[in-house]
């Protein structure tokens, strides 16, 4: 057992079964005496597959009582802790295979899981040891063990927090893949792989092929829907943060285009794809962060995606998230997206000017909102961030018409608020434009 010698193991138990002693007797030389060994708990320790096996084999020819098979196959080493554990975390995955499939025999479910302890799992995963991992979770599934069990042993929420953040990518891929090909349902599925914690932690350490194997192995599954999907992806971080977020706050680029282009080679439909991708741009805009604004507005441009597309964030009724931060009066965020913008060639800029006018579902401007619901703080930083954009007069003066859904003008709106200072920073842009436009607009 001590070397690995299975073939020994076989005729040792075949010699003493098969001879004249009492079965008492072959318990005492094949079970007790053995035991005081730890042979079982000593050949998982040590890794030694076959002879795992041979010794579970010789096990079941004895005519042994549950408790007694449940003791003997335990494996527990003279400290009492299961073999199986040992060689978890040892990553000896032939004999982590060897001893689910040979308890994987007994005709006796309730006893097979008191074999398998639900922590188990975590002790290779952990450590990123994917072998291992790989071994016990197909052992496991062809076990004969009901969903409800398997949920059970495989609930590892610790440990895959773990592997995404130290980005242990391979293991992530096992152990989300095989989660989600199982054949759980979609609910006990997201259960077991959301780890808001561990896939933000990923993000923010720029982990690559992590980020990039827990979604492929999400978005492969045969047995996750659309919305399923995109409820994994798109559930928030410790703070909040949404999607790629915390990859762009951190600087991460590689993993930020690694993050979306896995998202854009999926089969989700154009709107999911677009909702998943955005979602950190979306969080941006919330908390105004100009930083990640630009970063995310680099990477598009970069990579030579469609700059309209990916800009344009709305909510569920869809209204654009910069009308809201108009009509909120949230400043802050009017700025960072505006200035995030002056990067932007002319070209570029003129293709998202009817963005920039952030209408509403009933065709109602933003800086219209913003004039009309008092938020003139807002308004001015509007003003003063599209007079900075790189878009032609006739762009600009679209914007600052800022007609409500009644067809009232920017003008009118700025005139009747009797607001002095409005009234000055609205003139004074309008003047800064050619005399045709100007006679539109005054």
């Amino acid at each position: 057992m001590a070397n690995g010698r299975f073939k020994a193991v076989e005729v040792f138990f075949n010699y003493i079964i098969n001879s004249n002693l009492s079965e008492k007797a072959k318990k005492v030389l094949l079970i007790e005496n053995l035991a005081q060994y730890y042979l079982l708990s000593y050949a998982l320790i040590k890794g030694h597959g076959r002879t795992v096996a041979a010794y579970i084999e010789g096990v079941f020819k004895l005519n042994l009582s549950t408790n007694e098979k449940r003791r003997v196959l335990l494996a527990a080493s003279k400290h009492g802790r299961p073999g199986l554990h040992y060689a978890m975390e040892l990553n000896h995955d032939s004999a982590v295979k060897a001893y689910i499939e040979g308890i994987s025999k007994l005709n006796d479910l309730t006893l097979i899981e008191s074999l398998l302890k639900p922590d188990v799992l975590g002790l290779a995963l952990e450590k990123g040891y994917f072998n291992a991992v790989t071994a016990y979770m197909e052992a496991v599934l062809a076990s004969g063990l009901d969903m409800r069990c398997i949920k059970r042993l495989f609930a590892a929420k610790e440990a895959l927090a773990t592997v995404l953040e130290q980005g242990y990518g391979q293991a992530v891929k096992v152990y989300v893949h095989t989660v989600c090909s199982s054949g759980l349902s979609p609910d006990d599925i997201k259960e077991l792989i959301i780890v808001v914690a561990g896939f933000a932690a990923a993000l923010a350490n720029g982990h690559s092929h992590a980020i990039e194997s827990y979604i492929k192995a999400v978005l492969d599954s045969n047995f996750l829907s659309e919305e399923d999907k995109k409820d994994i992806l798109l559930a928030p971080g410790p703070r909040g943060e949404l999607g790629l977020y915390l990859a762009l706050k951190r600087g991460h680029q590689q993993t930020s285009i690694d993050y979306i282009r896995a998202i854009l080679g999926s089969t989700l439909s154009g709107e999911s794809k677009k909702i998943v991708i955005t979602a950190g741009l979306k969080f941006a805009l919330l908390i105004g962060n100009q930083q990640v604004i630009s970063a995310y507005i680099n990477i598009i441009r970069q990579e030579h995606w469609d700059i309209k597309e990916f800009l344009d964030v709305r909510e569920e009724d869809g209204s654009s998230d910069l009308y809201l931060a108009l009509k909120n009066g949230r400043g802050h965020v009017v700025i960072a997206y505006l200035n995030s913008l002056l990067v932007l060639e002319p070209e570029e800029s003129e293709g998202i000017v009817a963005l920039l006018a952030a209408a509403s579902v009933s065709g109602e401007s933003g800086l219209a909102a913003a004039l009309e619901n008092g938020q003139f703080n807002t308004a001015e930083s509007y003003i003063n961030g599209v007079a900075r954009l790189h878009i032609s007069d006739e762009s600009k003066g679209y914007l600052f018409l800022a007609q409500t859904n009644k067809g009232m003008s920017g003008l009118h709106l700025v005139m009747m608020s009797k607001n002095c200072h409005i009234v000055s920073v609205y003139l004074n842009a309008v003047i800064q434009l050619s005399k045709a436009i100007q006679s539109k607009l005054l």
